[in-house]
Formats: structure tokens, C-alpha cells, sequence
């Protein structure tokens, strides 16, 4: 008798909580804007990076993408570094001087 009484209880319980209305609660994310005005200014790592960069593309023959390169050592004499082709696997050491006017590159092996 008691489970006869018990089984309409919970099923009019549950029927009840689920067609309840419910109020959705939301919280408003607040968004900072992270986009930063342009440098009016080149930054002058930038431009010696992107140097290094088209000089290793012009004497590799290879788009940046698939080239890994090493640190820049700076040498008495100018800057050094190794770069690899991932496509290839050719490795070359690239020196420069101070202005980046004479470039030596030497195919590492």
C-alpha cells in the first residue's frame, strides 16, 4: 500500500519540476578591448629581425615557413646564424658584417 501511495508522489514530483518555468541566469562577460593604436615608430629589433629574415630568404630560396633559424650571435666582425630548410634538410651558416653589406653563407653539414 505504502509503495502504491509513494509511486504517484515521486512522478507528480518530477512531472512538476520539470514543466516548472525556469529563469535562465546570465552573467554579462565584460570585454576589454586589446587592439593597440599602430607604432608610429619601427621598432628597431623588428626591422633587424626582418632583415635577417629577407636575407635568409634571398640566399635560401625558400619562403620563411619552411626554414627554422637559430639565435643571432653577434660576432666581432657582425652577426652569425644557422638556418635549416625542414622541407630539405640543407643547413647553412650565414655571416654577416655590421651592415649587412658583404653575406657568407656556408652550407653546414
Amino acid at each position: 500500500m505504502k509503495r502504491l501511495f509513494l509511486i504517484p508522489c515521486i512522478c507528480t514530483t518530477l512531472l512538476i519540476s520539470c514543466t516548472s518555468k525556469k529563469t535562465a541566469t546570465t552573467t554579462a562577460a565584460t570585454t576589454e578591448n586589446t587592439t593597440q593604436a599602430p607604432d608610429t615608430e619601427v621598432n628597431p629589433l623588428k626591422k633587424f629581425d626582418q632583415k635577417v629574415n629577407q636575407i635568409t630568404e634571398q640566399y635560401s630560396g625558400s619562403p620563411m615557413n619552411s626554414i627554422a633559424r637559430s639565435e643571432i650571435k653577434e660576432t666581432p666582425s657582425g652577426y652569425e646564424w644557422k638556418v635549416m630548410n625542414v622541407k630539405s634538410g640543407k643547413k647553412y651558416i650565414i655571416t654577416t658584417d655590421k651592415d649587412f653589406g658583404s653575406v657568407a653563407i656556408k652550407q653546414n653539414r
